[in-house]
């Protein structure tokens, strides 16, 4: 999670790796696309939260996050991401 600037506002975005086998099951049972699936557990957390905190920018990684030696995610750290 982080902030990131839209029109000079800053907005609220994550990086996310998806268990893909777990998405695209979950697609295929409700018949709808991985990335339905995704907007509308975004949609569904956001309710949780006031309208500033939204998540307003979702980037997918096409690699699992670098790790530390104690399993710890390294943050910051540059990848191969997507964003959406």
């Amino acid at each position: 999670v982080f902030l990131t600037e839209k029109e000079g506002k800053p907005v609220l975005a994550v990086s996310v790796y998806p268990d893909w086998d777990t998405l695209n099951a979950e697609a295929e049972k409700r018949g709808v696309t991985a990335k339905e699936v995704m907007t509308g557990v975004i949609a569904e957390v956001n309710k949780l939260f006031p309208s500033y905190k939204y998540i307003s920018k979702v980037i997918i990684r096409e690699n699992e996050f670098i790790k530390t030696t104690t399993s710890k995610i390294k943050r910051n750290e540059p990848e191969n991401k997507t964003e959406e």
